[in-house]
């Protein structure tokens, strides 16, 4: 099962814009890592500030291509710092949790080396791996291990939908904020496979998306002619 990856942050002792442009003057101060991209523009939703910075080291091998992202996303976290890697290796293949940290922590002698500058006290923040796991709520969670218990795990069989059809009108009901991966996720923990864990998920999204829709969309549509057509006679439209 591809493993979920978790979210690192910092959170600064000062403005996190403040804090990228350290980390953009302080990298000239060591060998290890080199600026690749520098973008600290004003904040807003469409323009975060991203620091890009390449990994120079030959060790260990496995790191081949490290890239690392300090970016400030204000729709996301305005007091926090997001942090994400890239390798050429991921590309080819997945990530474990493990491998992932273990290049989090390539990063540490730079972030040892602001704390040292600026008598600061950072440090990165990693989700657990129990923090990554998708929590269902408890009624949904009843209905979808009815759900699992039934299912052919192998190919659905048509009687199979309706419990599930269940499950996803519940997660509408309880304001599940469980997305495609989650359920995902939790298919493939209950002995799917990932490729049939996939498409149940796209179900799921479409399941989800359908009952946002309005209730009944031909009255909403004879209303919006009506406006339509009173407008063009000039007539008043107020209810």
């Amino acid at each position: 099962m591809r493993e979920r990856l978790p979210n690192i942050t910092i959170k600064p002792d000062i403005p996190p814009k403040e804090f990228i442009e350290r980390l953009y003057h302080l990298v000239t101060r060591q060998q290890v890592w080199q600026i690749h991209n520098f973008k600290n523009i004003p904040q807003d939703r469409d323009n975060p500030s991203i620091l890009a910075l390449t990994y120079t080291s030959s060790e260990p091998k496995i790191l081949n291509g490290l890239m690392a992202h300090f970016a400030l996303f204000v729709h996301r976290d305005k007091d926090r710092v997001f942090v994400d890697l890239v390798t050429q290796n991921w590309g080819v293949e997945d990530p474990t949790y493990e491998s992932y940290v273990d290049a989090v922590y390539t990063l540490k002698p730079l972030l040892s080396l602001y704390n040292k500058l600026h008598k600061a006290r950072v440090r990165f923040n990693i989700e657990s791996r129990e923090q990554l796991a998708p929590k269902l709520h408890l009624k949904a969670k009843e209905f979808f291990d009815h759900f699992v218990s039934m299912a052919n795990k192998s190919a659905l069989h048509p009687s199979d939908w309706g419990p599930f059809y269940d499950f996803v009108i519940v997660c509408h009901r309880v304001r599940s904020k469980l997305i495609e991966d989650d359920i995902r996720y939790l298919l493939v923990k209950e002995g799917f496979n990932e490729e049939h864990a996939l498409k149940i998920a796209g179900v799921y999204g479409h399941g989800r998306e359908i009952l946002k829709r309005p209730r009944d969309p031909i009255s909403i549509q004879r209303w919006a002619n009506f406006q339509h057509r009173s407008s063009e006679r000039g007539e008043p439209t107020d209810a």
